[in-house]
């Protein structure tokens, strides 16, 4: 994996979704078991609808859980009655806007507006509830209620297609937009905001504002990310992984442990503020107390000080002495301190002379920038942070010429074709849209070719012969009708009935190939049925196919293929909807459906198992016919009357003759006009429908491949530019770092010197002062000692004051005083020190300190709250940690 620089926001999505795919690919690719005694992270996506009212219409949550030993995860969603869950929602949402015409708190009274719209979300957190807290003030352990509420990091955007960035309206007044203004790659308006509700800290709601002067309003969708704790990153990204990357070392460890840092330095602060009142208090007492006793002592030494007095101007001489080597050892001590400082501090700012050093091992994406060693200094710390970005940089541009490449190999060639499409290795993505193109017009010309062959196995000879051996028997019946009359006029002719006779037995011998009829009708109704490979399932088979050449990726227009598939069928791709019109002459389907039915009723009416069939009481007719001719022309008497019966009796046969001849004459009529039409229809059908499926696939697909080579290269230049500007925009950086680091440590390192060399004058000046004062007190005081003896004998006689010996230590004020000028160096700075410390730290800490611990307190517990903040609605494995991360979905308008 490549080094990944800082990116700039507009890029952060499209990215998170690979990081967090890579994050999730490290953990394992295999799913738990059912079980939740694996589990050990757990991380919950709580998806809240909302109406443009404020209104909740549904919750559902998606849940990771996540086994980090094995790294084997599983994943669960729930569906939730909303009436149920809503009360436990940690942020309550509500809208509201204002235009010219008035207010409302439906969005969707927005739609289509012209005007000045100021639209107003309001957010609400609802965790605040007290508690009992416990802190120390004063040395002391207290209890005191108090409220304290789970802060909640929340971030919001949306995205405005039809109002321009200068159209938004910006200001200090709440009627102005609040948020950051982008724009997206698709050139619309983005508004971004983000905030922190932690309560009693801060306040417990916000507003998110967006004020615009609209023409034809969309009103837009609005998503809300609201997640416990306090988070820099409420992206796809940084969500899976402050959930699934538990190391101290991640952003949110880092964080967190910032965090918790700082609260633990204010917990200090806090009772250093306490140990220091309790010090000054200390301080007041001593002070009270050492004048009472200083006022015994005083009181107890007057009657020694005549005698002392005359010892006064040899202990002022030695005073003198044991101050001016006091102040002399001061001004050194401080002298050397002061040199010890100046020297600390140039080695903590740093020499500026460096250069950044080569943190970068490997090329290309799988190069690393190691994290470098410094040392210690400031300047050293800029130099290694100038050299991980001029790594980054480095890296960067070198990835960028790889990650290109790749980009063009799985786009492919601008005009594939089969000699370059087979020599690639993989398979690229405008070849695959020509291998499918290729596969299904192969498909189509293949389904064609069946219905070619079935169409010349048709049963049209088979019926050409029946339909002429009918024929032949109609002629033969029309005959015997006209035989019948002549009889009815001469019936002693014999000719007549020998004529009759054989043209009985013509027309029984033309009857007999009609029982092929049958034989083809039947051949004929099998190659009709919707069975796989025969005549009646091509319809549907070939509508299949060409409903086929979308498979899902809207590469052909659908309205194009029901179109082509109209001419076949008459429903729609889904089997269901019928087309919305019907080709004259009606489907390819229906026309065969139709000549199912012709075929079935030749078929009944032909069938020669069935006695009741037109064919076979047609030759029982006939063969009925020929039985009374017959025993006619045997008998030699009976006269005239007998065979004129006989003759009615013909003439009556012979019209149920003619009547199911005429049956078989119109089913055999109807069945040959459609027939010997219909193999053209089909083929006609087929190869109509397999041309516009070829000029169609080939057109949208070539299309396809333009639109693909066009956006990818227009994202090729967008990601190079992006890198470009990556790239110039860290090597800067770390240039304009390095050149300011540099121009202000040098600056101070400068005034450092400046200042020690002021400092030591003004000490050089003040000791000098100060030894000058001391030994022209220390002598007026000695010339004056024997005056200074008689009217302290006259004044103080009720008040004596032992100023002791300093020669012997211990001895009274002066004898304290020598024994602590030792340490008189040492402690004037470290008294100094303090006081100065204290004082800046009473100046930071105005306020009381218990209620600096009782805040101190709620925000410790709401950091506790925070982390213990429990799943929604969900159940945890024990000893499992989770995460849950709230996104609010506000819809937009209907237009």
């Amino acid at each position: 994996m490549y080094p990944s620089p800082p990116k700039p926001r507009r890029v952060a999505r499209a990215l998170s979704v690979v990081t967090a795919a890579a994050i999730i690919a490290t953990t394992g690719c295999s799913a738990l078991g059912g079980g939740s005694e694996d589990t050990t992270r757990v991380l919950q996506s709580v998806a809240v609808k909302v109406g443009g009212n404020g209104a909740i219409s549904g919750v559902d949550s998606s849940a990771v859980f996540l086994d980090e030993t094995t790294g084997l995860s599983r994943s669960e969603t729930i569906v939730y009655e909303t009436r149920d869950v809503v009360a436990d929602l940690p942020v309550r949402v509500s809208t509201s806007y204002r235009t010219d015409e008035g207010v409302g708190q439906d969005l969707a009274d927005l739609d289509g507006y012209d005007g000045r719209v100021e639209i107003r979300v309001e957010l609400e957190n609802l965790t605040v509830a007290p508690m009992e807290l416990q802190y120390d003030a004063a040395g002391q352990s207290r209890t005191s209620p108090a409220l304290v509420g789970t802060p909640l990091s929340i971030a919001a955007s949306t995205a405005l297609a039809d109002v321009a960035p200068e159209n938004l309206t910006f200001g200090d007044g709440e009627a102005s937009t609040s948020g950051v203004v982008s724009v997206n790659e698709t050139g619309e308006t983005v508004v971004q905001w983000a905030t922190v509700l932690a309560p009693p800290q801060s306040r417990a709601t916000t507003a998110f504002t967006l004020a615009a002067d609209v023409t034809d309003f969309t009103v837009p969708a609005i998503d809300i990310a609201v997640q416990a704790g306090l988070h820099t990153d409420l992206s796809f990204e940084g969500t899976v992984v402050s959930a699934l990357d538990a190391s101290g070392t991640s952003e949110l460890g880092m964080q967190q442990r910032a965090i918790s840092l700082v609260t633990e330095v204010n917990g200090v602060l806090s009772r250093a503020g306490g140990t220091i009142t309790e010090v000054r208090k200390d301080l007041g007492e001593t002070s009270k107390t050492l004048g009472v006793r200083a006022a015994k002592r005083l009181a107890d030494s007057t009657e020694a000080l005549g005698a002392e007095m005359q010892t006064l101007g040899a202990q002022l001489g030695s005073l003198q002495k044991d101050l001016g080597s006091t102040v002399t050892s001061t001004h050194s001590a401080m002298d050397s301190q002061l040199t010890q400082i100046v020297g600390s501090m140039n080695g903590l700012l740093g020499d500026t002379r460096g250069t950044p050093p080569r943190l970068v091992t490997g090329n290309g994406c799988v190069a690393k920038v190691e994290p470098g060693t410094g040392s210690g200094s400031l300047y050293s710390t800029f130099l290694q942070l100038a050299g991980q970005l001029n790594g980054y940089a480095d890296a960067t541009e070198q990835c960028k010429g790889e990650i290109l490449a790749e980009i063009t190999a799985t786009l492919g060639p601008d005009a594939p074709d089969a000699a370059v499409c087979a020599a690639e290795t993989d398979t690229s993505m405008t070849c695959s849209l020509f291998g499918a193109k290729q596969h299904v017009l192969t498909s189509m010309a293949d389904l064609v070719q069946q219905g070619d062959t079935i169409v010349a196995n048709l049963s049209t000879p088979a019926l050409l012969n029946a339909q002429a051996a009918h024929g032949a028997l109609a002629a033969d019946l029309t005959q015997l009708d006209t035989l019948l009359g002549k009889l009815e006029n001469e019936v002693g002719d014999g000719a007549t009935w020998s004529a009759l006779s054989t043209l009985l037995a013509n027309a029984v011998a033309s009857a007999n190939p009609l029982d092929d009829a049958h034989t083809a009708a039947q051949a004929a109704l099998a190659d009709l049925q919707k069975t796989p490979g025969a005549l009646g399932s091509l319809p549907q088979t070939l509508a299949g196919r060409v409903c086929d050449l979308n498979d899902g990726s809207n590469v052909i227009d659908q309205a194009q293929l029901e179109m082509l598939r109209g001419e076949l069928v008459g429903t729609q791709c889904d089997g269901v909807t019928p087309q919305a019109s019907t080709p004259v002459g009606g489907t390819l389907e229906s026309r065969l459906d139709a000549q199912r039915v012709l075929w079935e009723k030749v078929a009944t009416l032909t069938d020669p198992t069935k006695p009741q069939s037109a064919l076979s009481e047609l030759k029982a007719t006939l063969a009925e016919l020929q039985k009374r001719v017959a025993l006619e022309q045997s008998q030699t008497s009976g006269g005239t009357s007998a065979a004129q019966k006989t003759i009615a009796e013909l003439r009556a046969l012979n019209d149920t003759a003619l009547g199911h001849n005429t049956a078989l004459s119109t089913a055999l009529t109807d069945l040959a006009t459609r027939e010997l039409g219909l193999g053209a229809d089909i083929e006609n059908a087929f190869d109509t429908v397999a041309s516009n499926a070829e000029q169609a696939v080939s057109a949208d697909v070539d299309q396809q491949v333009r639109t693909i080579t066009e956006r990818v290269g227009r994202g090729r230049d967008a990601i190079e530019d992006s890198y470009t500007e990556t790239v110039d925009g860290l090597r800067s950086t770390s240039d304009t770092m390095l050149r300011d680091a540099k121009t202000h440590i040098d600056a101070q390192k400068s005034a450092l010197d400046s200042g020690y060399a002021k400092t030591v004058a003004a000490l050089d000046e003040r000791t000098g002062q100060a030894l000058e004062r001391i030994d022209g007190s220390t002598a007026a005081s000695t010339r004056d000692v024997e005056a200074a003896s008689k009217m302290l004998s006259d004044s103080l006689n009720r008040v004596i004051l032992d100023l002791g010996d300093p020669a012997v230590r211990g001895s009274g004020i002066l004898g304290a005083m020598s024994a602590s000028a030792a340490k008189s160096s040492t402690a004037d700075f470290q008294l100094a020190l303090a006081s100065q410390q204290a004082s800046g730290f009473a100046n930071v800490r105005a306020e009381d300190i218990a209620a600096i611990m009782l805040r101190q307190a709620q925000f410790e517990a709401a950091l506790e709250s925070a982390a213990t903040l429990p799943a929604f609605h969900l159940d945890v494995p024990g000893g499992a940690s989770s995460q849950t991360i709230y996104a609010f979905h506000i819809g937009g308008g209907t237009k």
